[in-house]
């Protein structure tokens, strides 16, 4: 089971032709950063004849030990962008809660259980167990019961069902660190009763199944990473927790990260300041998406903007008149439209979806309060879980003569936007210089 929050950790370049390098499969505007920065690579780039990665400058992403900020992508790409005149301690702050600082406060630095022998076991963890890494432990999921069990359940492993056999195990660490509960918010639930076995050994005799490769565990909930997105994170099919119930399991090598709901997660509804845009560690993130799934940006049509509307599916917040919106759209002169999947509308919550666009660096549009009255839902929409009235559990009418009006602000803002302007201009060029050889062929 793999899990995308272990993201951006090793690149591809063309130019090299070593076979190690070439299997990392990731984007190349990353490489230099992660050979240098990592021990073991730039080691072996130095001493591999076929790795023509420069290591002549310091490079790193910014969430290691040795990191120095003037080293770092972010300062050395310079994509983050701040107010004039605005404190330095606010770009710091925006650093570190919504860029590669973020990660640093949260590396594996408690050792709970740890062992000299290889095949013993090792159980390390960043504060609160909010991300872990494991080595020959098992997890007992016999109270799992998967056919009656309830959503949201915190004690699925209980006492004797998770542990190793370790040299040395911290059991007061351990609890230091368990204070922090609730459904995906941490590991402490899971990993609360973790226990030292003399007699523990990873075979048959102890384990129902056993992962060989190193796997993430994702907590039950990977909704977001099946499908054609898996891809990025594993050649492999991924397993699902309910086909190990009433099975003890053994991993040789795990990793259990960062989950959805942590305290100050980096997700929608993120704590991040004002003042500044553009994370380093989003952009790199949607640079490895991209790649891994062999995504190729699309050639810019000379004068028309492309629109792509995201056009939700599920059971809430879809657009119950998309057709009319669509129709509405083919008054707007030189645009193409496709439609994916779409949420213009913030369902009364206006800092969601605008914290995740400021984080990515684009700009942001949602449908004014001033206009609220022209969206209409079908019903007054109720948390499936607390019966309280709530925005986002119910489904819209939009308006079509504003929601074209929204668009073409939108459209207007492309058409400004100096890499459109700049794009524009070198197809310009391009199609004169292939009118210019057309022209001189015939004569």
């Amino acid at each position: 089971m793999f899990r995308g929050s272990f993201t951006i950790l090793s690149l591809l370049i063309i130019q090299c032709q070593s076979t190690w390098i070439k299997d990392l499969n990731l984007p190349r505007q990353l490489l230099e950063y992660h050979v240098s920065s990592n021990t073991h690579l730039r080691e072996k780039c130095i001493n591999d004849p076929g790795c023509k990665i420069n290591l002549n400058t310091t490079k790193c992403f910014g969430f290691e030990e040795d990191c120095q900020k003037e080293n770092s992508l972010s300062s050395r790409s310079k994509f983050t962008s701040c107010d004039e005149n605005l404190n330095p301690k606010v770009k710091d702050k925006f650093f570190e809660l919504g860029d590669f600082g973020y990660l640093e406060s949260r590396l594996v630095k408690h050792s709970i259980c740890s062992s000299s022998d290889e095949s013993s076991s090792s159980l390390s963890c960043s504060d609160h167990l909010t991300h872990c890494i494991g080595r020959n432990i098992y997890f007992d999921f016999s109270n799992l019961k998967i056919k009656s069990s309830s959503r949201y359940r915190q004690n699925v492993i209980q006492a004797g069902q998770v542990g190793g056999n370790c040299e040395n195990f911290d059991e007061h660490l351990l609890n230091e660190n368990t204070k922090v509960k609730g459904y995906l918010m941490s590991w402490a639930d899971e990993l609360q009763h973790f226990r030292s076995k003399n007699d523990f050994k990873i075979n048959r005799d102890h384990c129902d199944v056993i992962f060989e490769r190193p796997t993430i565990h994702p907590g039950g909930y990977n909704d977001h990473y099946y499908g054609i997105t898996w891809k990025a994170f594993s050649k492999h099919e991924p397993i699902e927790l309910k086909t190990l119930d009433q099975k003890r399991v053994c991993f040789k090598n795990v990793m259990m990260p960062l989950l959805a709901r942590q305290w100050n997660g980096l997700f929608y509804n993120s704590p991040v300041v004002n003042g500044c845009s553009g994370s380093t560690l989003f952009k790199t993130f949607s640079q490895f998406i991209l790649h891994r799934l062999g995504v190729k940006p699309q050639k810019a049509e000379l004068e028309k903007v492309r629109i792509v509307i995201l056009s939700r599916s599920t059971a809430y917040r879809r657009i119950l008149n998309i057709k009319e919106l669509l129709k509405s759209l083919g008054h707007l002169p030189n645009v193409t439209v496709r439609v994916v999947d779409y949420n213009e509308y913030n369902c009364g919550d206006a800092g969601c979806y605008s914290d995740l666009a400021r984080l990515r660096g684009v700009k942001y549009y949602t449908w004014p309060e001033s206009k609220i009255h022209l969206i209409r839902s079908d019903d007054e929409g109720n948390h499936p879980q607390s019966g309280e009235k709530h925005l986002k559990f119910a489904n819209y009418h939009v308006d079509p003569i504003e929601f074209r009006e929204q668009v073409k602000m939108m459209v207007e803002h492309v058409r400004n936007h100096p890499k459109f302007i700049n794009s524009r201009r070198i197809q310009r060029r391009k199609q004169k210089e292939m009118e210019a050889e057309k022209l001189k062929k015939e004569l």
